[in-house]
């Protein structure tokens, strides 16, 4: 009964946060939108389930991305690391690959990148060609109620996906920190924004662009990061209750498999709060 209990508190929860979120109709207009889909693209990674967005900030082909989407191409045995190998795929379907640069494995830059959680990505082979790029802008002159957008590849769907929203609240996180090659935890605040936009597990890497007077004027002033999913937390107890016997099958059907897939759906889709870290941290890291 407990469990059921859970769950029928879990789809309410489902249902309020789908059914509140309000819609707002202005329309980004299509320059922007076909700017920022021509500038965002899908990371892949050889051999890995792992999903992401980067975007391009240069004309030669250097794009931005988390940490966190390109951490599992690097295979780390002992003193020894290789790399699976990183393809960007554009909306079209072709694909380049691409690399991590060496100096990111740098002590205090390595540091800096998995604390704030952003990497450079190089093309390998560039072709003979500008590539479309962002603007950058600055972090610190974005304020709580601006408007902005982004695009990202969420749920591993192969299509961009535009969502826009705004600036919810801007803040220190006082208990970002890593541990470091001796084992030593290392506090390092981080600049954040919780955003009121729709994101999900591949959205992260994406530009987070405030919206300026005209579209020449957006910049990215953040890049998508994390999402938060307050009904989480049931979902993990709700898992932990549900022991079905062992072999068990309803129809076919293993119970377990099947509410445990259940749970990780509301565990990792979002009710429309998201966030993102701040530019500056990049900028600054590589100075």
């Amino acid at each position: 009964m407990y469990v059921w209990r859970m769950l029928k508190y879990l789809m309410i929860f489902a249902i309020i946060f789908t059914c509140t979120k309000e819609t707002d109709a202005q329309s980004l207009g299509q320059e922007r939108v076909k700017r920022i889909k021509s500038c965002t693209v899908r990371v892949v990674i050889e051999g890995s389930g792992s999903i992401g967005t980067a975007f391009f900030v240069n004309e030669s082909g250097a794009l931005l991305t988390c940490w966190h989407v390109i951490e599992p191409s690097i295979v780390q045995i002992g003193d020894r690391r290789s790399f699976k190998k990183i393809y960007i795929v554009y909306p079209k379907g072709d694909s380049e690959e691409v690399a991590i640069p060496t100096t990111f494995f740098d002590s205090k830059l390595n540091i800096s990148a998995v604390a704030y959680d952003f990497c450079l990505l190089a093309i390998i082979n560039p072709k003979n060609k500008k590539y479309p790029f962002l603007k950058m802008g600055v972090y610190d002159l974005a304020n709580e109620g601006d408007d902005i957008y982004t695009c990202g590849y969420p749920l591993a769907i192969q299509q961009q996906f535009v969502s826009k929203g705004i600036i919810s609240t801007k803040y220190i996180n006082e208990n970002n920190a890593i541990a470091i090659s001796d084992g030593k935890v290392v506090t390092m605040p981080r600049h954040e924004s919780l955003l009121d936009v729709t994101m999900n597990p591949g959205n992260s890497g994406g530009a987070i662009i405030k919206i300026g007077d005209t579209p020449d004027k957006d910049e990215v002033i953040g890049i998508a990061d994390f999402i938060i999913n307050p009904i989480a937390g049931i979902a993990d107890e709700l898992t932990s209750k549900f022991k079905g016997a062992a072999g068990l099958k309803i129809m076919g059907v293993d119970p377990n498999i099947t509410f445990a897939g259940f749970t990780e759906l509301f565990k990792t889709t979002s009710n429309g709060i998201s966030g993102c870290i701040s530019l500056n941290h990049v900028i600054d890291a590589l100075k």
